[in-house]
């Protein structure tokens, strides 16, 4: 049996045009799934988007990598991105 630890945050950690791209899936390099209030997204090991991959998601969805990178310093392998999330303390957040 496979146990998974998981980030609960808000969806106002992206800015409207990266949750635009996230509810659209054109993010490349990014495991997502929509719901009612948000997303699932993936949080795959730091090996797996690395290098090409990691610069090109940084430009494309700078504070989605920021939140998976920190999902994975907390452990997690899943973030869940809610509306009615908590904020991270020290994370930008955006209203839209």
């Amino acid at each position: 049996m496979t146990v998974c630890r998981y980030l609960d945050t808000t969806t106002g950690h992206l800015p409207e045009g990266e949750a635009t791209a996230l509810r659209e899936s054109t993010i490349e390099h990014i495991v997502a799934d929509a719901y009612e209030y948000g997303w699932w997204v993936w949080v795959p090991p730091a090996r797996v988007v690395d290098g090409d991959e990691r610069e090109e998601l940084r430009a494309e969805a700078p504070c989605l990598l920021n939140l998976i990178d920190y999902a994975r310093a907390q452990g997690c392998d899943y973030l869940r991105l809610d509306a009615d999330g908590a904020a991270i303390d020290g994370l930008p957040t955006f209203q839209w």
